[in-house]
C-alpha cells in the first residue's frame, strides 16, 4: 500500500530525532549501518550533512505510531550534545586513520626502488653522444678455460711436468 512506502521518522529506534532509524526502516535495513553513513558523511563533508540530518528532521512526519508529545528544549539540547560528542569522537577516529593511511602512503612513496646494479661497461667518448637510438656497448665475456689450464688471474704458473716436489705417475 502507498502508506508503507512512505519514509517515516522512526520514534522507536531514534537515538536523535529518528531519521536514520526512519530511514533504515523504509529500505529494511539496520539503522546503525545508516547512523554509521550518515556520520561518516558529516565528517567527508564538513558538516554539511549534519544540516542535511536537520532538514530531514523538519520535513520528515514522525511514523503514525509515534507519540504526540513533543521532546522538551532540554531533551533536545542534551541529544544534540550527545550527538555532537559522537560526532566528534568519529571525526577523531577517522582522522586519525586518514593520517595512519596518508603516512604509510607517503612511506611507500618515499621508499627507494630495488634497481638492477649497474654493470661495468668501460665508458668512452661515443657514449656521450646524443643519439637516442644508440645501444650500449655489451661488456666482453671471459673466455672458457679448459680444466688443464689456469686462469690468467692465477698468482704462480702452474708447475712444469716432472718439477721438483712433483711425483711422477709411475706406469
Amino acid at each position: 500500500s502507498m502508506a508503507t512506502n512512505r519514509l517515516y521518522r522512526d520514534q522507536e529506534e531514534a537515538m536523535l530525532g529518528g531519521v536514520c532509524a526512519g530511514i533504515a526502516k523504509r529500505f529494511d535495513t539496520d539503522p546503525t549501518l545508516v547512523r554509521v553513513i550518515v556520520i561518516a558523511a558529516a565528517v567527508l563533508t564538513l558538516g554539511t550533512t549534519v544540516l542535511l540530518y536537520l532538514a530531514a528532521w523538519i520535513i520528515m512526519p514522525a511514523g503514525p505510531d509515534a507519540p504526540m508529545a513533543r521532546p522538551s528544549r532540554d531533551q533536545l539540547t542534551n541529544e544534540v550534545r550527545d550527538a555532537s560528542g559522537r560526532v566528534t569522537e568519529a571525526g577523531r577516529i577517522l582522522g586519525r586513520a586518514a593520517r595512519q593511511a596518508a603516512d604509510e602512503l607517503s612511506a611507500l612513496r618515499t621508499r627507494p626502488a630495488a634497481s638492477p646494479p649497474a654493470a661495468d661497461v668501460p665508458s668512452t667518448s661515443e657514449d656521450a653522444s646524443t643519439d637516442v637510438g644508440a645501444v650500449p656497448p655489451t661488456p666482453p665475456t671471459p673466455p672458457a678455460y679448459p680444466e688443464t689450464q689456469y686462469p690468467p688471474s692465477s698468482d704462480s704458473p702452474p708447475p712444469a711436468p716432472g718439477a721438483p716436489g712433483e711425483e711422477r705417475p709411475q706406469p
